[in-house]
């Protein structure tokens, strides 16, 4: 994917539970659910999935993002409309097995707003 190809890129709604704050940046244990009810979980730098400035005082659980691109869009036998993404792009970003492409409900996802903005400053 071209980096200034953003049609294509969406942001996962995810929830940040927990930080080591060991490293600089601070890791981030990020879930969230596909369409299948499987909870996933991504381990990321604090500055890929969230703005906002976090530390040891900062309550838990926090809402974050990770960003994505649209593989697909359909309609599931129940008429709910669904996204095939790969987290892959743009940021390289994998769940700790190893997966990268997920089915979503179109809800779970946002425009990818942050994502824009910094590949317009490049």
């Amino acid at each position: 994917m071209a980096l200034f190809d953003m049609i294509n890129c969406m942001n996962i709604k995810i929830v940040i539970t927990n930080v080591d704050y060991e490293y600089q940046p601070g890791w981030a244990e990020c879930r969230f659910s596909d369409i299948y009810n499987k909870e996933h979980i991504v381990e990321e730098k604090l500055p890929i999935v969230t703005e906002e400035y976090i530390d040891e005082n900062t309550p838990l659980p926090k809402g974050g993002f990770i960003s994505c691109s649209v593989i697909k869009r359909w309609v599931d036998a129940n008429g709910r409309n669904i996204v095939t993404v790969n987290i892959e792009e743009p940021l390289y970003v994998e769940t700790t097995e190893g997966i990268v492409m997920l089915d979503l409900y179109e809800s779970q996802l946002q425009g990818d707003e942050w994502f824009a903005s910094r590949m317009q400053n490049k």
